[in-house]
């Protein structure tokens, strides 16, 4: 399927990867998050940073390091 989508020409390598894995069952779709989902979990890990006073110095670095990841996985 991903080879008629011409996901192995050229420079779109990553999304060849991505698309191998999720057609050939290595990771199961049902696990995988939508750019519009993750950009919404990174909205909402952001205002819990923002807002909420009672969190810990391990759950703030640990929703700090999850914003860093989902930036990375997000497109500009």
């Amino acid at each position: 399927m991903t080879v008629t989508l011409g996901h192995y020409h050229g420079d779109d390598y990553v999304s060849a990867k991505e698309d191998f894995a999720t057609c050939s069952g290595l990771i199961p779709s049902h696990r995988l998050f939508t750019n519009e989902e993750l950009a919404e979990i990174k909205s909402c890990v952001e205002f819990t940073l923002d807002n909420d006073e009672a969190l810990t110095f391990e759950s703030e670095k640990k929703l700090n390091e999850l914003a860093d990841k989902l930036n990375e996985s997000l497109p500009e």
